[in-house]
């Protein structure tokens, strides 16, 4: 089984209904979904790109065997331009995320600054 990483926040993810496939603004402006494979980059993609914007975020955890999408790892795009990246390559789901490749929805701690700190990982929760 391998694991990708997708964060979202909790209000979408409740706002599903059953059966109902993920798919979020990156899947119609740039036609793939962004996911990581690592639980470290995904905390510092959150901080960098989620910190400032208000709510309870939920990290899906998609198993890539059961997707009927594509899933692809590529090269990243540099943050602001500068060059630097969080990891060599990054999955992307190139069409929505099926709710069968669920196979756990974790919550996010945050700090009171709105800084992203830790998930839990865990048994499945989808």
């Amino acid at each position: 089984m391998s694991i990708v990483l997708h964060l979202m926040p909790a209000a979408e993810w409740h706002r599903l209904g059953d059966g109902e496939p993920i798919a979020n603004p990156s899947l119609a402006s740039e036609g793939f979904i962004h996911c990581t494979d690592d639980p470290g980059v995904m905390l510092q993609i959150a901080n960098a790109y989620y910190a400032a914007q208000p709510g309870d975020f939920v990290v899906l955890e998609v198993d890539v065997e059961r997707l009927s999408s594509t899933c692809i790892w590529e090269d990243p795009a540099h943050i602001g331009g500068s060059g630097e990246s969080f990891a060599a390559q990054f999955p992307h789901i190139y069409g929505p995320i099926d709710r069968d490749a669920v196979v756990a929805v974790q919550p996010v701690t945050r700090d009171a600054t709105g800084r992203f700190t830790t998930y839990a990982t865990g048994p499945p929760s989808a």
